[in-house]
């Protein structure tokens, strides 16, 4: 979906020779050979479908992330050892109420310019309230009300999975 974004990101994987998924249907068919591969080679997996693109969750990325979600869901269950975990669900509970930063890094300069300069958490936490916004630096990577977010989801998680192993074992 990022691709989307910009007519640069397309470019940019091609020239990196890094494939996309060109459709749903192409996605589904990747997802879920990746869950085949995965789920074969280890006795615990769980997927976390893409948070979203921008905190604006009514943006048209943020709709078609929605699409995927239930994509990533749906073939998530057909696995035993497979796990889905809706962090995306959790990131809209803690926006809901809140006003949607329109922030999207649509400008390849600009996604450099974040990517290579070096910030600290300070510096990269002033630019994320600078942008409105809530849990991104960027409307993508977390910051650390994300971060924070996203450990509280996994270590209820883990620790669930943890007593379960336990009691079977």
């Amino acid at each position: 979906v990022f691709v989307k974004v910009s007519r640069m990101y397309p470019f940019l994987k091609t020239l990196r020779r890094q494939p996309w998924a060109k459709n749903h249907e192409a996605f589904t068919a990747q997802y879920k050979k990746l869950l085949h591969l995965l789920t074969v080679k280890t006795d615990w997996l769980f997927t976390v479908p893409p948070v979203f693109i921008g905190e604006d969750l009514e943006n048209p990325w943020n709709r078609e992330l929605e699409a995927l979600n239930t994509v990533i869901k749906e073939l998530s269950f057909f696995h035993e050892n497979c796990e889905f975990v809706d962090l995306r669900e959790r990131f809209i509970e803690k926006l809901k109420g809140q006003s949607p930063a329109p922030y999207v890094p649509k400008r390849f300069i600009q996604i450099i310019k974040d990517t290579l300069t070096k910030k600290t958490p300070e510096t990269e936490e002033r630019e994320s309230l600078e942008r409105g916004l809530q849990l991104t630096l960027d409307g993508i990577h977390l910051n650390q009300a994300g971060a924070d977010l996203a450990a509280e989801v996994f270590t209820i998680i883990i620790e669930r999975k943890k007593k379960t192993l336990f009691q079977a074992g």
